[in-house]
């Protein structure tokens, strides 16, 4: 970013957002775009070509369940390119800097939400996706919820920190293809026994790779009581790039 000084409330200037790689008529089932470039927000489309030719879609009513198994994920927004500063404050999140970085962050989703959603209710719930306990531990917070608290506010909806659990360990996934991502995801959470879940949940994570870490939580959603599940992330990486 330019790191210049700004009175906006997001601590990001109006030229550094516009500069940003915006999707392009994303796909509300995978949050794939069809391109990206400066601007802003867009509005979803309502197909996609890979959406289109899942066995589960309907080439007459576009798709419905998209790539997600069983349709675990009802809707997807993530407004922008895993790319260049798009990628960095996303990385940031992980980093001391953290907390401002979701903030910002969380201010760009919230805008691209209120646009995905203008005409229909926003979900009930905020539900980050967990770290394992010692992974949170060695690194202090989960970037995810710094996400989806800073959303919160922004969107004015509540937050359920623990819904489901990390109950599996899963080794770091980068460079890793999309089966292989599934396979270690496959039983990576399970529902928290007390939580009080319930309606429309949106998934809150960072980035958006080959989708296996947010089909897997939200399987873990649904078995803890959730109507559907919504995935809401900051990034969305390109194909090839995940």
């Amino acid at each position: 970013m330019c790191r210049l000084a700004t009175d906006r409330p997001r601590d990001l200037c109006r030229a550094c957002e516009r500069d940003l790689p915006w999707q392009r008529r994303a796909c509300p089932a995978c949050g794939q775009g069809e391109g990206y470039g400066p601007g802003g927000p867009a509005r979803t489309r309502t197909r996609y070509t890979d959406c289109a030719s899942s066995p589960e879609s309907d080439p007459k009513q576009g798709p419905r369940q998209g790539p997600w198994p069983n349709g675990a994920i009802e809707r997807v927004v993530a407004p922008l390119a895993h790319l260049g500063e798009a990628a960095w404050l996303a990385g940031q999140q992980k980093r001391r800097s953290g907390r401002i970085c979701a903030h910002v962050l969380a201010e760009l989703l919230g805008d691209a939400v209120l646009i995905a959603y203008e005409s229909r209710p926003l979900p009930d719930l905020l539900v980050p996706v967990p770290l394992h306990r010692w992974r949170e531990l060695r690194r202090g917070f989960n970037q995810a919820e710094l996400l989806a608290r800073a959303l919160g506010a922004r969107l004015g909806l509540p937050l359920q920190v623990r819904a489901i659990r990390r109950a599996i360990a899963t080794p770091g996934q980068r460079g890793a293809g999309r089966r292989s991502r599934r396979r270690a995801m496959a039983h990576a959470f399970a529902p928290v026994a007390r939580a009080a879940i319930d309606g429309q949940i949106a998934l809150i994570d960072d980035v958006l790779t080959t989708g296996a870490t947010a089909a897997a939580a939200a399987r873990a959603l649904r078995a803890a009581g959730a109507e559907s599940v919504h995935l809401w992330t900051g990034t969305r990486a390109l194909p090839g790039n995940g």
